[in-house]
Order: C-alpha cells, then sequence, then structure tokens
C-alpha cells in the first residue's frame, strides 16, 4: 500500500514530468495549421473529429484496439474537442494534460454539441481538402461504420 506522502511525491514528479514533456514537445505544432483557410481555428468541432476518426482508422488499419477504455492528451489547449469525440465513440474515461488550465468553456459546448450531430450524421472525415496540413492522410475518408456501431450512434 501507497502511503499519503508517497502519493503526494509520486503526483509532483508525474505532473512535473508531464509539464516538461509538453513543454518541449509540442506535436500539435507539426500536426495542424492554427489559422486554417476559412478563419476556423484548429479547436473547431470538424478539426476535432478529423484527428481523432483517423486516429480510429490508423489503428483499425494497423490491428490495434479501436475500443480504447481510456484516452489521455497531452497538450490540449483551449479545446477538448478530440477528447469528447473519443468519449462519444466509446471511450470510457478521457484525461486531458496541459501545461496552462485554458479550456474555454463555452467554446468546448459548442463543439460538443456539434460533434454529436457528426456522428449522428455519420459524416465523412474531413480530409486533406479541408485540413491539408493534418496527417496521417487516409485512403478512404467514409464514416468508419465498422469501428463506429449503430448501437453507439443511436444512444447519443
Amino acid at each position: 500500500m501507497i502511503h499519503k506522502e508517497s502519493r503526494y511525491i509520486i503526483k509532483l514528479i508525474v505532473k512535473s514530468i508531464a509539464r516538461n514533456i509538453i513543454r518541449s514537445f509540442q506535436p500539435h505544432k507539426y500536426v495542424y495549421n492554427k489559422s486554417l483557410s476559412d478563419g476556423e481555428v484548429y479547436n473547431s468541432a470538424r478539426y476535432c473529429y478529423s484527428i481523432w476518426m483517423r486516429h480510429l482508422v490508423k489503428a483499425r488499419d494497423n490491428g490495434c484496439n479501436t475500443f480504447p477504455d481510456n484516452v489521455a492528451e497531452f497538450g490540449c489547449g483551449d479545446s477538448l474537442g478530440v477528447g469528447m469525440a473519443a468519449l462519444l465513440s466509446g471511450a470510457s474515461k478521457y484525461v486531458a494534460f496541459d501545461v496552462e488550465p485554458i479550456a474555454s468553456l463555452e467554446n468546448n459546448i459548442k463543439v460538443f454539441n456539434e460533434l454529436v450531430q457528426l456522428f449522428k450524421q455519420k459524416s465523412p472525415i474531413p480530409g486533406e481538402d479541408e485540413f491539408p496540413q493534418v496527417k496521417p492522410y487516409l485512403l478512404n475518408y467514409d464514416f468508419p461504420h465498422e469501428i463506429i456501431g449503430e448501437r453507439l450512434i443511436d444512444n447519443l
């Protein structure tokens, strides 16, 4: 059994490591362009949907689990959209880590409502025509019916 003091020390160490990882490795700088051509920013529902769905498709293509119970995101910024997409597609738990607590409640409510509609409509994954900087590129941007079952969609 871990003593209370040990838990506190472990928590401080993990927090410090996470902060240093986020500060030194910021993958979002390499994945998206913050000012997209149509004026939208990286925290739009379509952007978050595109990121999460690409993860699921690539996981499937590589024989990995497409039904993660737990999802963690490092450097989420002001949007929790990718995590909300994960939860809407069946994840049980989402944890966001960022150096600064800057998540925007108003924007996240808007993104959530738009994400629900994208899933309900079984919208195709936004591709490189809409988000040319987002990788990986996919061979097919159709809604992945075999990953996101009807049961999940009906429960939204």
